[in-house]
């Protein structure tokens, strides 16, 4: 395994324990220190965020792939 893809792994790891932390939180009111407004500002921006790359990823891999079948 190279080491890009055990980074990327790793980020994926991480961030999906990250969100897993938010929603439980979000759930069970966990962390009563952080207001349950900035619980849900925080989640929005991630999703946005992973949704804007996921397009992106999608866009570029789509522009790619009309570049190899086409040429």
């Amino acid at each position: 395994m190279t080491q890009d893809a055990r980074n990327s792994i790793y980020a994926w790891a991480a961030t999906t324990f990250f969100v897993l932390v938010m929603w439980v939180d979000m759930r069970f009111d966990i962390l009563p220190t952080l207001p349950t407004t900035w619980n849900n500002v925080i989640f929005g921006a991630l999703v946005l965020l992973w949704t804007g790359q996921a397009v992106w990823w999608f866009w570029r891999r789509r522009g790619h792939n009309s570049k190899v079948n086409n040429g």
